[in-house]
């Protein structure tokens, strides 16, 4: 649920780990560093906006339950959880991303969330494709009255090779965000 909590909050494609990393999140400000379309250097992640709730739901659910997680399997695969208690301290080197499924067969381990993952969990049994939450994203903004441009720079969208972020842009997304 808190993946698909961070997609819709946003508007970030479905990829593989898509919010890998404690190190991607700021709590403080309600930010989140998202690289859903490495490519090319148009293209190289971006800083967006992070709803409080979905915030919330990452600090205050997400990271206690990987640390009853983590004192659950600590008899059985210390390494497992060894690695999953260094995912709830940002200054630590991590093998494993933030947000992962367990798999029991043949053995306890850890298996990627992607778009195909997600579908094998039948968690959520709904006939839409995960980047839905990107559309709905876009249209929601576009109705509270927020520009294009600004539109474009959340969902990581690029006009005739400018990012609306990027260096040659003349938006500032510090500005933005107050708005």
């Amino acid at each position: 649920y808190c993946i698909a909590a961070l997609l819709s909050a946003t508007g970030t494609r479905p990829v593989s780990s898509p919010f890998e990393s404690l190190r991607q999140f700021d709590f403080d400000l309600n930010l989140i560093f998202v690289d859903d379309k490495h490519t090319n250097a148009q293209h190289q992640g971006r800083v967006v906006p992070l709803v409080g709730a979905a915030s919330n739901i990452v600090k205050s659910i997400y990271l206690p339950h990987l640390q009853r997680l983590a004192n659950i399997i600590e008899r059985q695969h210390p390494t497992l959880s060894q690695r999953i208690r260094q995912l709830t301290q940002s200054d630590t080197r991590q093998e494993m991303p933030l947000f992962f499924f367990l798999a029991s067969v043949p053995a306890l381990a850890w298996v990627e969330v992607s778009e195909t993952s997600l579908n094998a969990t039948e968690v959520f049994d709904w006939p839409l494709p995960w980047n839905m939450m990107r559309h709905r994203l876009s249209t929601r903004l576009r109705r509270l009255g927020a520009p294009q441009e600004i539109v474009d720079g959340i969902l990581g969208h690029s006009e005739q090779g400018t990012a609306a972020y990027g260096f040659f842009s003349s938006r500032h997304f510090g500005d933005d965000v107050q708005q």
